[in-house]
């Protein structure tokens, strides 16, 4: 297995939410993992976001009382599409 492509910080900040979802490709976490082993600024960034991350993730482990999730899912179903434009650039 080759080393990783060294990767910037601005490459890092771009793609590190990604990486912590685990939705980069083998290479490209292979590449932020490298510059994170080498990076306190890096590190400690996406340190701060998981953490956050961890936090709301707690904040949000109680369930929405059962009239609440009734009335979304019939305004769910009440609505009808009857229209769709595709906007290309």
């Amino acid at each position: 297995m080759r080393e990783p492509k060294k990767v910037d910080c601005a490459y890092v900040e771009e793609r590190v939410q990604r990486f912590l979802d685990g939705e980069l490709s083998e290479q490209e976490a292979d590449e932020l993992r490298f510059h994170l082993d080498a990076c306190a600024h890096c590190i400690d960034g996406a340190d701060l976001i998981e953490t956050y991350r961890r936090l709301v993730q707690r904040s949000c482990a109680c369930q929405a009382p059962e009239s609440l999730r009734l009335r979304i899912v019939s305004q769910l179903r009440s609505v009808h599409v009857t229209h769709v434009q595709i906007h290309r650039p």
